[in-house]
């Protein structure tokens, strides 16, 4: 078996009580999850980019610096998708609202409630009475972050298989 141990962090200042310094620790805290959630989030921003850069070549990509979120609003899911129901840009924007809770909490446990809007999108891509999505939050993610980056890389490949010169 091959556990991980976990190495405890330093306390942090929780403030003074009766004239008193009080330390507490930050524990209970499992990273494996968290980082495999950063890996996966950044994975998808990955394809967006590489698919925005793709669609909208004209912009100046490096001098614009644009947010996460300025990326994400320029996805269109018309073109991403036929069908409004199956849009994975909400899923996307949800999942950069808990990067940025991750980022500045650090206290955070991440469980199947904080990836509900993964897995209603993982439901909606499939007949909802017959697809149970996954119950583990690791499991959710890479389900979920396979889907998003498949559907990225085939309009990446439909893109530059019309354009024969790039």
């Amino acid at each position: 078996m091959n556990e991980t141990k976990r190495i405890p962090l330093p306390p942090k200042f929780g403030g003074v009580k009766d004239g008193s310094v009080v330390w507490t620790r930050v524990a209970d805290v499992d990273h494996e999850p968290l980082g495999y959630f950063l890996t996966c989030h950044l994975l998808i921003e990955h394809y967006m980019d590489e698919y925005l850069q793709a669609t909208i070549p004209q912009l100046h990509w490096e001098k614009a610096r644009l947010t996460f979120g300025q990326r994400v609003n320029l996805l269109k899911w018309e073109v991403l998708v036929s069908d409004q129901k199956f849009d994975p840009i909400p899923a996307i924007k949800h999942m950069n609202t808990l990067r940025n809770k991750i980022s500045h909490r650090l206290e955070i446990k991440l469980d199947m409630e904080e990836l509900q809007p993964l897995a209603e999108y993982l439901r909606k891509l499939r007949s909802p009475s017959s697809y149970a999505a996954p119950t583990d939050p690791k499991e959710l993610l890479n389900t979920f972050m396979g889907t998003c980056c498949a559907t990225f890389a085939s309009h990446l490949s439909f893109q530059y298989r019309r354009k024969p010169n790039s």
